[in-house]
């Protein structure tokens, strides 16, 4: 009992000896100036529920350039456009590399969407982006997609004029850019007056709950993207992550049995048809879909 009501005392006493050391370490480095900070969290205790606010604040205090922990992850934050120009442009080696995120490692499969990948992977994704998914040839493919989108809206528009009906806006210009986005990926509609089928309707419905759960978990704040990997465990949003994952699976997965199926039959290749022919892993179009939807 009394080891046990000692554990405590040994463990502070070993955390500040621990801040204390990183603390002499880091003043002997040339870093930016920075707040005041704590053990463990770092900086983040400076930043509100409007980090753009309080990143203004510090730098009007500390200038355009400040150094912050975040939890345990080290970060620059750069509010001046010609310091911006000179990390981003003459040392964009240094410091293009992408941090660690709950959300590429579990919902786009261990960090294979390009938005959240890193090295050779990235590079490869990079290239095929580049010189297949958005070249000026596979853009102009989808002219006559687009086309059809806008005739659609424009039809819609004509209608409610007739019945003089109050037209939403926003609504109609979220399914028009949805449905471009989705014809582009997958030849699929999902938004707007169509003559969809019960199964059609369910596909839509279930398309857009998983995107509203994504979007949603991914603006949350996750503990385990600011502490040491072999604590990651302690996050309380990893099993809500597997959760999701396991909707997404679901739905992405048959997305793609269909897609595999029909291949043949359409006259313009997609961005999925593109990567299965390029990667033949299914994992990477599926999370490409994640992040582009």
């Amino acid at each position: 009992n009394k080891g046990f009501m000692e554990f405590p005392v040994y463990f502070l006493v070993a955390l500040v000896v621990c801040f204390l050391g990183r603390s002499l370490l880091q003043s002997r480095k040339r870093l930016p100036p920075s707040p005041w900070g704590l053990p463990l969290i770092g900086h983040l205790h400076h930043l509100s529920m409007l980090p753009h606010q309080s990143l203004q604040n510090l730098s009007r205090k500390l200038g355009g350039i400040m150094y912050l922990r975040l939890g345990m992850i080290p970060a620059i934050v750069i509010s001046s456009p010609d310091l911006a120009k000179e990390a981003l442009r003459s040392n964009d080696s240094s410091f293009g590399f992408r941090p660690y995120l709950l959300v590429g490692e579990y919902l786009t499969y261990n960090f294979k969407g390009i938005a959240f990948s890193n090295g050779d992977h990235w590079k490869n994704m990079r290239k095929i982006c580049i010189t297949e998914l958005f070249s000026v040839k596979r853009m102009e493919s989808f002219q006559g997609m687009r086309l059809a989108e806008v005739s659609h809206l424009v039809s819609r528009l004509a209608q409610a004029s007739k019945s003089q009906s109050v037209v939403n806006v926003r609504e109609l210009v979220t399914d028009f850019n949805f449905n471009i986005v989705s014809q582009m990926l997958m030849s699929k509609r999902f938004s707007g007056n169509m003559n969809l089928g019960g199964e059609e309707i369910e596909e839509a419905r279930q398309l857009r709950e998983v995107l509203q759960e994504l979007a949603r978990f991914t603006l949350k704040f996750h503990i385990s993207e600011f502490i040491p990997a072999w604590l990651r465990w302690i996050d309380w949003s990893i099993p809500h992550a597997r959760k999701i994952v396991a909707k997404q699976e679901k739905f992405f997965e048959k997305i793609i049995q269909e897609h595999k199926s029909s291949q043949k039959s359409r006259p313009v290749m997609d961005f999925m048809d593109i990567l299965l022919q390029h990667q033949g892993d299914e994992e990477v179009a599926k999370a490409t879909l994640v992040v582009s939807e």
